[in-house]
């Protein structure tokens, strides 16, 4: 079945955690993702948001992802994630970029990445930890279901992909829950 993550802090180290942003991870069963990242904005003096739309969006990624099981420093045995991106919007050439953490469950049942990546704050490769909530996804009704085991069928996830070289166009939907990204040369869309 696929998954369904979000993320509740980021920490640079050695700085606070907080929570910048509002970001969704959707994973197939495939093992295919699209993590979107979206700034949190504070309300203005009259309500009105002060940015809409791609301005935004903090990064938004799209790819493969693959986990295995390794001995960290202190001894202990880790999940290993790798995220192989195939559109990112931080970059024209998302077969160079990939990002891996270590995965350490938690008592209360949330996950804690640790790993090191480019700060996008400070250009600077740091060291940061992310706590991931996940959420089981839960099957929804058919339109036009009548008997009751209809509605039962289990979670459908669907992804499409397509590329066109020419035009350096990369994109597709996942739908776990809705989400796309897409990149067009050096645009990025996301929804």
């Amino acid at each position: 079945m696929g998954s369904i993550s979000f993320r509740e802090h980021i920490r640079w180290i050695p700085d606070e955690a907080s929570e910048p942003t509002s970001t969704i991870v959707l994973t197939s069963p495939q093992r295919r993702f699209v993590d979107l990242r979206i700034l949190k904005q504070t309300p203005t003096v009259d309500g009105v948001q002060d940015t809409h739309g791609i301005e935004r969006l903090e990064w938004g990624i799209a790819g493969t992802s693959s986990s295995s099981t390794r001995t960290d420093d202190q001894g202990a045995e880790v999940r290993h994630s790798r995220w192989e991106h195939w559109i990112d919007s931080r970059t024209t050439e998302p077969e160079n970029a990939a990002d891996e953490g270590d995965m350490y469950e938690q008592p209360d049942g949330l996950t804690l990445e640790k790993g090191r990546m480019v700060n996008p704050a400070t250009g600077t490769e740091t060291d940061y930890e992310e706590l991931w909530r996940d959420v089981e996804p839960v099957a929804v009704p058919p339109v036009g279901a009548v008997a009751e085991g209809e509605a039962q069928k289990g979670v459908e996830c669907v992804v499409l992909k397509f590329e066109d070289e020419a035009s350096k166009a990369r994109g597709g939907p996942e739908r776990v829950l809705p989400g796309a990204s897409m990149s067009l040369g050096e645009e990025f869309h996301a929804s």
